[in-house]
């Protein structure tokens, strides 16, 4: 009898769990969801309509819209296998158990030139959800006012202060569409690793690129004049995703909408296409993006006086080279890689094969170009 009560436990514990283990955060600051790691590749305030929409694109995890309620938003993720993000208010903390809420967003300390929360004050809103709700991560983010050095003259001493609250750390920049400067492109992976520095590298980054065709700061005019017409092009979008992973950022955000008129997704179709290509490859290459970092390995060295920066890691007896071309010009790059043979094999973006040389391989890059190396 005891045997039987004890297989029914069991059963009941493997069956009947939540659909979503609540999400932790592992040694090498990655998101972990079931103890798996988990890359969330979010979109920025959508409604229940658009969850098949985005699911489409690879999308895993949609922050809520405040349209219709929270409810039907977590409910269908949930039938879909994805995540939510809610704002934590009064209407949603109710929803603190529900198995497809991945983290709760306090909002933004510095949002808007106006608003900008002194530390203490944006401690008693963080402290304030975590003591009402410890078991859940707190999330927010910055604007692109006040915490990327030169663009506005705030007093940056509060962001150390502001990254003690919360778990997880977040930002929005769009270079194009809310700056009219395609040349600032590169500033997404400064912006990676300022908010690193500010928390002293002690919590996941979660990056928001430009994904809209049109923002109320650059008027089309403008937009057609430094030849964006549509805002980012697909392999700046491209390029953005990598250069925050590259630099360290543990999730993708997109922010699609559009205000004039109102749209959830005013992106290209290039734009939608580049989404899904990197959200599939972020996903099959989640395991090893969230594996320890690896140094020393890999040197190289750009021929044309470029930027190219890299991100190595070792996986299941493999090497990965993540490789992202900084700057709006072709590059030639030499790689030096230890322990590299001649009858090695590397792969270039999992379909072009590259010939070794001993210890060294090279290749070249495209303007803003992205390339992923195997090395077996």
């Amino acid at each position: 009898m005891k045997e039987r009560l004890m297989l029914l436990f069991l059963f009941a514990v493997l069956f009947f769990q939540p659909a979503f283990a609540k999400v932790e955060i592992g040694k090498n600051r990655e998101f972990l969801a079931g103890g798996k790691p988990f890359i969330p590749l979010l979109v920025w305030v959508q409604p229940p309509k658009m969850i098949s929409y985005w699911k489409e694109l690879g999308v895993n995890t949609l922050v809520w819209s405040g349209d219709p309620t929270a409810k039907d938003f977590l409910d269908g993720l949930e039938k879909e296998g994805m995540r939510g993000v809610l704002e934590y208010k009064d209407k949603t903390k109710s929803l603190k158990e529900h198995p497809a809420l991945l983290f709760w967003v306090a909002g933004s300390p510095d949002h808007g030139r106006e608003n900008i929360f002194p530390p203490e004050k944006w401690k008693a809103v963080c402290d304030n959800i975590r003591k009402e709700d410890p078991a859940n991560k707190i999330f927010f983010y910055f604007a692109n006012y006040g915490f990327l050095q030169g663009i506005e003259k705030f007093d940056r001493s509060f962001y150390p202060k502001y990254c003690e609250y919360g778990d997880a750390l977040g930002f929005s920049f769009y270079p194009i569409t809310t700056w009219g400067k395609p040349e600032w492109i590169p500033r997404t992976a400064e912006s990676v690793d300022l908010i690193k520095g500010y928390s002293n590298n002690s919590k996941p980054v979660l990056a928001f690129v430009e994904a809209t065709s049109i923002l109320p700061g650059v008027p089309k005019e403008k937009l057609i004049e430094i030849d964006h017409p549509d805002g980012a092009k697909d392999f700046e979008f491209t390029n953005m995703v990598w250069q925050a992973l590259v630099h360290g950022a543990k999730a993708i955000g997109y922010f699609t909408v559009s205000w004039n008129p109102w749209r959830w997704d005013s992106s290209t179709p290039e734009i939608k296409n580049a989404m899904k290509t990197n959200n599939e490859l972020i996903t099959k290459l989640t395991p090893v993006l969230c594996s320890a970092d690896v140094t020393g390995k890999v040197e190289k060295k750009e021929e044309n006086g470029g930027q190219v920066d890299i991100l190595v890691k070792e996986f299941e007896g493999k090497t990965y080279i993540f490789a992202v071309n900084m700057r709006n010009k072709e590059e030639k790059v030499n790689f030096t890689v230890a322990g590299l043979k001649k009858n090695s094999t590397i792969t270039a973006n999992e379909n072009r094969k590259i010939i070794p040389g001993e210890g060294i391989f090279e290749d070249t890059f495209s303007p803003y170009g992205v390339n992923i190396y195997t090395v077996e």
